[in-house]
């Protein structure tokens, strides 16, 4: 029997959300809690990483998520039939070289099953009150400015220039909707935070190369991720669909690229709030 590969699954389930969903395989749900994310019913903790995607693919209308003995601790009970949703527990084990005695730490991962709040019976979620379109503008406006990156909004299209540190808007006025900004603006803040001097995180690769789609997939995920903490629905940009062919050829060139790319988005949206602080 062929040994079980977490992130040759786990690189399949986001590729056929991909495929499915086109451009928009991304889907944050900002009604199911306060900051948007899901979260666990035991510790009331968001999840992060590779599990807010897969968790957030399942569109599920309620944020709390748990595992079936969980949710029975609580007092509820997973209805017959409903299928639980696999996600990732990761954790650095420590291992002693018999030899020279040396203390290795090696990554395990391994699956667990947690099941949505809408799918139990005997639970009922607390109401969660959401702030208003006008708080939330004003919300991405400071958090933006807070970061002092350079944003010149005098151009014919988005982009990133690390020699010149500079982010590139057409102006605002020219955006089709308030989200579509805001979803473009982040996404290249993202890129922002992989200069030498912050994250470096960018590479050398020109567009259509390996390198360069991982660090789309990484900005996609990063505007996805700051688009539901600050509270602006996603909305892909129109040009988006020339890098989804890039994103899942890096896909199936590296198996764990969802992964790292989750991890590197989240590390580029705590570095953004650090420095937004």
């Amino acid at each position: 029997m062929a040994k079980f590969d977490i992130y040759e699954d786990v690189t399949a389930r986001i590729l056929d959300l991909m495929e499915k969903h086109g451009t928009d395989w991304t889907k944050p749900w900002a009604d199911g809690s306060a900051s948007g994310f899901p979260i666990s019913m035991t510790s009331g903790k968001a999840y992060t990483g590779v599990n807010v995607l897969l968790l957030w693919a399942e569109q599920r209308p309620n944020a709390e998520w748990g595992t079936y003995k969980a949710w029975q601790s609580k007092g509820a009970q997973v209805r017959k039939g409903e299928k639980g949703t696999q996600i990732i527990y990761f954790q650095m084990l420590e291992k002693t070289d018999e030899e020279t005695g040396q203390v290795k730490k090696i990554p395990m991962l391994k699956y667990y099953s947690v099941f949505n709040a809408s799918q139990v019976d005997g639970y009922e979620s607390a109401p969660i009150e959401l702030p208003n379109k006008a708080e939330k503008i004003a919300v991405a406006d400071h958090f933006i400015a807070r970061t002092n990156a350079h944003i010149e909004h005098k151009q014919t299209s988005a982009f990133y220039v690390p020699s010149m540190d500079m982010i590139g808007l057409p102006p605002r006025e020219a955006f089709k909707s308030t989200d579509g900004y805001y979803s473009t603006l982040l996404h290249e803040l993202t890129h922002w935070t992989g200069a030498k001097h912050r994250l470096d995180r960018l590479s050398s690769g020109g567009f259509g190369s390996t390198e360069y789609a991982k660090e789309e997939l990484v900005a996609e995920i990063g505007s996805a991720f700051l688009c539901v903490k600050l509270g602006v629905t996603k909305e892909p940009r129109e040009d988006h669909a020339k890098y989804l062919n890039n994103w899942m050829k890096a896909l199936r060139d590296d198996k764990r690229a969802i992964v790292k790319a989750c991890k590197l988005a989240q590390t580029a949206v705590e570095f953004l709030e650090s420095e937004a602080a």
